[in-house]
Order: structure tokens, then C-alpha cells, then sequence
């Protein structure tokens, strides 16, 4: 079935591999997918990284490809797809790095920075620099937003506090008006009386 507007791809989209055919062919096609899609992914084609991707999953799933397809759904903000294939190179390969760090990558941008950090210190990725540099970022990113939440919470409250403050001066305000119009209705009755 054609791939449309993927002409550049269509030569490897279009092929249709049977499940008969040799391991040897399917390798072949799997590796030109593989590479053509990290090339797409480089230059920000993610579309057609996805597809090829895909349709290199289709012919053996692959940890290395599911994190790379997961990069691809980061990159598209498919939040809980990234999240999907991750999974799925997890389940693949238990101990890849590169996996367990875009699984961290996922999870911060989602901002769940508390799953991130316990991906980040799991047993399979102790040591690595790469992951210990993003935990601290994962750190930094859940600092800063705590700080933003205490500080919009800061300013709310000053604004209710000057919300009711202005209430209540427009109760004084009117409770005020209110006894000046009582009270000139006292007098030009009075006055009123005094006259009849």
C-alpha cells in the first residue's frame, strides 16, 4: 500500500515484505528503514521518522528502534506514545541505558519529576554520567517549578488580600454614604416639622 506524500521514502515505505522472505532481506530492509528514519529524525522530518520507524518495528521489534520511535513522539509532544514505545524497549531490553534515559526525558517533560528521578537512580543506569547530569536537571526543573507555585501562591494572596481590603472599604464607603442620606432625611424632617 503507497505511502502519499512521502516520495523521498516511498522506494523502502512501499515495499511489501511477506513473511516467508528471508531473514537475510529483512534485515537488509530493516537497516535502510532504520537509517533513513535517523536521518529523518535529524533533520526534524518526524513524520516520516515515525513512519519508518514503524515500518521497521513491523518487520522485528527492536529496543534500540522503540526508543528511537519514542524519541520521535517526544519530539511530536505524543507524550504518552514516547511513553508506549519506552515501555516496549524496556520490555525488550531491561538494561538499556539510552532507554532508561528517555524514559527520564519523557516522564520530566510530563512533569512527573518524582517517577524521572526513580528511573534515573533505578540499578540499571547507576553511574552513568549522562543520567546523573539529567537528574540533576530533573532537580533543577522541579525547584524552579515549586518556586513558581509558591510564588503565584504568594502573589493570590496578596491580591485576595487587597481584594477584600477594597471590599471592605467600599462597605465603609457605602455604609458611610448610607448614614450621611439617614441623616439629611432626619434634618429636613425636622426642618420640615418646625416649619408646619
Amino acid at each position: 500500500m503507497p505511502v502519499a506524500g512521502l516520495s523521498m521514502h516511498a522506494d523502502l515505505l512501499n515495499i511489501e515484505v511477506e513473511s516467508q522472505c528471508c531473514d537475510e532481506n529483512q534485515h537488509w530492509l530493516r537497516g535502510g528503514l532504520a537509517k533513513r528514519a535517523a536521518g529523518a529524525l535529524k533533520i526534524g522530518d518526524l513524520n516520516s521518522a515515525h513512519l519508518l520507524y514503524t515500518k521497521a518495528l513491523q518487520l522485528k521489534p527492536d529496543d534500540v528502534l522503540y526508543t528511537n520511535r519514542s524519541i520521535v513522539q517526544l519530539n511530536s509532544n505524543n507524550l504518552d506514545e514516547a511513553l508506549i514505545d519506552v515501555g516496549m524497549a524496556l520490555d525488550l531490553e531491561p538494561t538499556s541505558v539510552k532507554a532508561h534515559y528517555q524514559k527520564a526525558l519523557i516522564l520530566r517533560r510530563k512533569g512527573e519529576f518524582e517517577k524521572a528521578l526513580q528511573v534515573c537512580t533505578s540499578e540499571h543506569v547507576k553511574g552513568d554520567n549522562e543520567i546523573l547530569k539529567l537528574a540533576d536537571d530533573i532537580i533543577l526543573d522541579q525547584t524552579r517549578l515549586l518556586k513558581e507555585l509558591k510564588d503565584r501562591e504568594a502573589a493570590n494572596t496578596v491580591y485576595e488580600m487587597n481584594y477584600q481590603q477594597q471590599m471592605q472599604q467600599q462597605a465603609a464607603q457605602q455604609q458611610n454614604n448610607s448614614r450621611s442620606r439617614s441623616r439629611s432625611r432626619s434634618r429636613r424632617q425636622s426642618r420640615s416639622r418646625r416649619r408646619n
